[in-house]
């Protein structure tokens, strides 16, 4: 599971207590100094969140970095990597900007399929120079890859819920992602709440995971589907597609099947 929650906050307890069920805590990093800076809105947000890295390793805690993609901020990249592996993370995900919130909110510009491309390039060239030191993902779909070969974006025939239930959970989605309202979600940080997994304040996880694999499984691979098929469909100059945010927004724009079953039968009734 990953950690969507502020964790550099934590106080020593609660990061020691996080310590055993994460397999890695997910950690900002905008690019240059001046650019993190700028994209969290504070003037030393990136010297503050660089201080309190030790007690991430105090406690145990495998990190990793999560780098925002914009149009005009590839060629930070590689100083991101480098202060990555520094620092002793053990992952670097490349993340494409999403037009929400700060994005709007600083005029900043997701980056086109050209972007894409060249990103694509540069990531292939850190991986290399950074192969058993440091992990790179880079979170963009091939179209081909993905139409051929579906169950790698959850898309492939549903199992039926006996052996949806006997098997593991990490066999049906990852990873998992624990916001910081308290929801664990598939997949990634936003991905709406009506398909999450858990809420930590709501009962044991075994028990939440259990109903969610019993009665929202199949729901998640109907809106791959349905997200797949949508992707198919889109004219396309380069064969790549940020299908996580593509999945997430229409996560957060549709209920789950059972669910609007219940809300009709409730109605009805």
């Amino acid at each position: 599971m990953t950690d969507g929650f502020p964790a550099l906050l934590l106080d020593a307890q609660r990061r020691a207590q996080r310590a055993p069920h994460l397999a890695l805590l997910a950690i900002s990093l905008d690019g240059v100094p001046a650019s993190h800076n700028r994209m969290r809105g504070r003037p030393r947000a990136f010297e503050q969140m660089r201080g309190k890295l030790e007690r991430v390793r105090a406690a145990g805690l495998p990190f990793g970095f999560i780098f925002t993609l914009t149009r005009d901020n590839l060629d930070e990249l590689a100083w991101v990597a480098e202060l990555a592996c520094t620092e002793g993370a053990k992952l670097l995900q490349i993340h494409p900007l999403e037009q929400v919130d700060r994005a709007r909110d600083y005029l900043l510009r997701p980056p086109d399929d050209l972007e894409l491309s060249f990103a694509l390039l540069e990531v292939a060239r850190l991986q290399q120079q950074y192969r058993d030191r440091l992990t790179l993902q880079f979170d963009v779909a091939d179209r081909q890859l993905i139409a051929r070969e579906p169950c790698r974006a959850f898309a492939g025939p549903a199992p039926a819920a006996e052996q949806a239930m006997d098997s593991p959970l990490v066999a049906l989605v990852s990873p998992l992602v624990e916001q910081e309202d308290g929801w664990v979600v598939p997949i990634r940080h936003g991905y709406g709440t009506a398909h999450a997994i858990a809420h930590l304040d709501r009962g044991t996880f075994q028990a939440q995971a259990a109903r969610w694999k019993r009665q929202r499984h199949a729901d998640l691979v109907e809106l791959a589907q349905r997200v797949l098929s949508d992707i198919g469909q889109t004219p396309q100059h380069l064969p790549f597609t940020n299908w996580y945010a593509v999945i997430t927004t229409a996560s957060a724009q549709r209920r789950p099947t059972r669910a609007l079953a219940a809300s009709v039968h409730l109605t009805a009734a």
